[in-house]
């Protein structure tokens, strides 16, 4: 707060030390509010002062690596899903069934709401960090405090999510020790929907950074009709949301011939459409192998045959989920997003159909696909 003052002002001595008590008092409060900003974001003693100074240094590996165990280097596999409802969740929890994984669910959900987020910088540092393990206690603690996201983490917190009591629970998530368990793991995975390709450009293509980026992409149709169930919030900017669609769909394009050992673009309709097919190639990408481990095929079994209701459930009927905003969309709705100037690119980019009406949406021997 500023306050501008038009005439001169003549204090007796008790207003002086007053005034001087007030200003001190007001820089001791911004200097307190950084510090809980600064913890919040749970940033080391470099990092505050970069940010306080608002340049941020772009991160490196630090030496000797601490997260590097036997000589291996752990596998970074990055699920950067351009818009919520997409699927990554799933995609996340599939690739975390091979063995020795560990699954970050959404960690820049805990900075979401600083502006900082605007940084590529910052936002790969802060990603960078938790991928060697550099879990500070402020992570840790606003960690186990989301439970849901916790569940995803590793066999452990899965285990303490069946629990029926929430006692038990409890007790069973706070005696995880996630940097240990980080620490351990040759895989270490991570589903973001709050990133950009072109943020993670430094390191494709970098010899000591093992790397993989999966991009995630949905029809803008079916993610604003499941936005729907979550309220105005989430459906009324359809073209904030197709924007940065298409901002990852052109990075991926130019960017995925320069490094095609790091990047790999997977359509969320054509992963529902054949699951199996689909996460066989990604496996392939991913680990080297297309030959699915037994945790992976009984995974997949479980999750793509049948529907389980929940707004976070990963279990559906995956051949007919893909396709089934075209039978509930309404026409003020639909025509809205395929004539949004954004996701009109997005929709023409996919090379998915653009149908004009409900009528013609809900004719399903129209193919989705052009």
């Amino acid at each position: 707060m500023f306050f501008r003052c038009t005439k001169a002002l003549r204090l007796p001595v008790t207003g002086i030390f007053t005034l001087s008590f007030l200003i001190v008092s007001y820089h001791s409060a911004n200097q307190l509010y950084a510090s809980m900003v600064q913890r919040r974001l749970g940033l080391g003693e470099t990092d505050q002062e970069a940010l306080s100074n608002k340049v941020l240094t772009p991160f490196t590996f630090p030496t000797p690596r601490k997260d590097v165990a036997a000589g291996e280097d752990p596998l970074f596999v990055l699920i950067l899903s351009s818009t919520p409802r997409s699927g990554s969740t799933f995609l996340g929890e599939i690739l975390a069934t091979q063995n020795s994984s560990v699954y970050f669910f959404e960690p820049l959900h805990m900075v979401r709401l600083q502006p900082e987020m605007q940084d590529d910088v910052f936002v790969t540092n802060f990603i960078m960090n938790k991928f060697i393990c550099n879990i500070d206690s402020t992570f840790d603690k606003w960690l186990h405090g989301k439970h849901l996201f916790l569940s995803y983490f590793s066999d452990d917190t899965q285990r303490c999510a069946l629990l029926e009591s929430k006692s038990e629970m409890i007790i069973c998530y706070d005696a995880i020790d996630i940097r240990k368990k980080c620490l351990e793991s040759k895989n270490r995975i991570m589903k973001l929907v709050r990133a950009r390709i072109r943020s993670f450009k430094p390191f494709l293509g970098v010899e000591s950074v093992n790397l993989k980026i999966v991009h995630l992409y949905r029809d803008p149709r079916g993610i604003m009709n499941s936005f729907s169930r979550f309220g105005d919030d989430w459906i009324k900017n359809h073209t904030m949301w197709c924007k940065g669609l298409n901002d990852d769909l052109t990075s991926y394009e130019s960017l995925s011939p320069v490094y095609p050992g790091n990047l790999m673009q997977v359509n969320y309709e054509k992963l529902s459409r054949d699951p199996e097919k689909m996460t066989k190639e990604i496996f392939k990408f991913v680990y080297g192998s297309e030959v699915l481990p037994p945790a992976s095929v009984e995974y997949l079994e479980s999750h793509t045959k049948q529907d389980v209701t929940g707004a976070m459930s990963t279990v559906k009927k995956s051949s007919e989920i893909y396709q089934a905003w075209r039978n509930v969309i309404s026409d003020s709705y639909l025509s809205s997003i395929e004539n949004d100037s954004e996701c009109m690119i997005s929709i023409a980019k996919m090379k998915h159909a653009f149908f004009g009406s409900t009528e013609m949406a809900k004719n399903l021997s129209l193919s989705l696909f052009v």
